[in-house]
């Protein structure tokens, strides 16, 4: 059976906060790692609080 990732669009909290850290850091045109090095956070983090995988820490909340 095929998993349908469509289900992986709901907007959950992690999503929404996702989308607009990346609606966010394109709109300051700077990329991943460009804002990873200016906030002290590795860049696969914030690929992972991007697309919804990981919450984001309180502090770079």
């Amino acid at each position: 059976m095929e998993l349908n990732n469509e289900d992986d669009d709901r907007a959950t909290p992690r999503s929404v906060l996702g989308r607009r850290l990346r609606r966010l850091r394109e709109a300051a045109d700077l990329p991943q790692r460009a804002l990873a090095d200016k906030v002290g956070y590795p860049h696969t983090y914030l690929s992972r609080v991007e697309r919804g995988e990981q919450l984001p820490s309180e502090a770079l909340a």
